[in-house]
């Protein structure tokens, strides 16, 4: 984080200006009785404070994870098609895991786990000789995950669940208590929205400490 905590300042600066717009919305939605998913999550959206944080996280990702990776390339550096490279894993990724979990919560599991690599290999590892096929080296970066996992899938589930608890437990605690805050004074958020961004990027980072040290030790007895 500190490689980059210039950056981060300067994303967390628009969710302040954001949050001074209060959060509109939110007290109609805790007015009714039995809100839906989709409403809570809509009017979240809405509230400008929440919709900064959101977009300034996806930006942030895309310097969070080469800081991550410089760990074990010194030399690394995201070109514009390692961040379309990352984009279309980061979706196809997302995709597949969720087609898991429509059949069944397991195959779900399953397939994000043999999965879990595919990234770190697509943008680190020598990339296939028909490189210039984006499919081609997401079916490669997916082939290679699997195999680099299948010979140690518990201990990756388990780097895998720590990783992510690592990031959403102190995350939700701010966001629950960002909401509190809300019920307070709606204009908290130009203190809280920044606040909530810097803790998702000092979690991400830490997330993804762990993830890349456990790439690191697949790949080095693959």
């Amino acid at each position: 984080m500190r490689e980059r905590w210039s950056v981060y300042a300067l994303l967390a600066a628009p969710c302040a200006i954001a949050g001074a717009f209060g959060a509109s919305g939110l007290s109609e939605i805790a007015q009714l009785a039995h809100p839906q998913n989709a409403q809570v999550l809509a009017a979240l959206f809405a509230v400008p404070g929440f919709r900064a944080v959101t977009f300034a996280m996806l930006t942030a990702l895309f310097f969070i994870l080469p800081s991550s990776l410089r760990r074990l390339r010194p030399d690394f550096r995201m070109t514009p098609g390692r961040a379309f490279l990352t984009l279309l894993l980061l979706c196809a990724v997302s995709l597949t895991t969720d087609l898991g979990f429509l059949a069944l919560v397991i195959p779900g599991i399953v397939v994000g786990v043999l999965i879990s690599q595919a990234l770190f290999h697509a943008l680190l590892a020598t990339r296939p000789s028909n490189a210039k096929n984006p499919l081609a080296l997401v079916r490669e970066a997916f082939f290679r995950s699997a195999l680099l996992t299948k010979g140690r899938f518990m201990t990756t589930l388990g780097v895998v669940s720590f990783s992510l608890m690592v990031l959403l437990l102190p995350f939700f605690a701010g966001f629950a208590g960002t909401i509190l805050l809300i019920g307070w004074s709606p204009r908290s958020l130009i203190l809280t929205a920044p606040l909530l961004f810097l803790i998702f990027v000092y979690f991400e980072c830490v997330r993804y400490v762990v993830i890349t040290r456990w790439y690191a030790r697949l790949a080095a007895n693959d």
